[in-house]
């Protein structure tokens, strides 16, 4: 899977683009004596921070959702029973299936090591599991 862009670059690119509209639109008004005075930098580089907040905010909560495969994992061990802690799950043209829920790390590198489980299977388990 592609490394997702860092937020932080994403921010700075929207925060630049749009330093530059607005200096520009200044710009335009300052020479069509709309404007006098010198151009405020510091406010102009405060203005755009906004628009800039507001894409990372927005990137931030897409990149929050889960994916199909995680929703039908997580669907799996929240209907299993008690104690199951994770799910094996297969996309099986372009739909995924969970195809096994598990009790333990044990219990997956088990049925695992079997060989009854596709070659292309995700588990889904606990972050502190692994």
């Amino acid at each position: 899977m592609k490394k997702p862009i860092p937020l932080w670059l994403i921010g700075l690119g929207v925060w630049i683009v749009t330093l530059g509209v607005v200096s520009a639109r200044w710009l335009d008004l300052s020479i069509r004596q709309e404007l006098s005075g010198p151009i405020n930098w510091p406010g102009l580089a405060l203005i755009a921070m906004g628009p800039a907040g507001l894409v990372m905010m927005i990137v931030q909560r897409i990149r929050a959702e889960p994916t199909p495969e995680e929703r039908a994992a997580f669907w799996a061990i929240f209907h299993a029973e008690p104690g199951t802690i994770g799910a094996v799950v297969v996309t099986r043209k372009g739909v995924p299936e969970v195809i096994a829920t598990v009790r333990s790390t044990e219990e997956y590198l088990k049925l695992a090591g079997s060989g009854q489980l596709p070659a292309d299977h995700r588990v889904y388990l606990p972050d502190d599991i692994l």
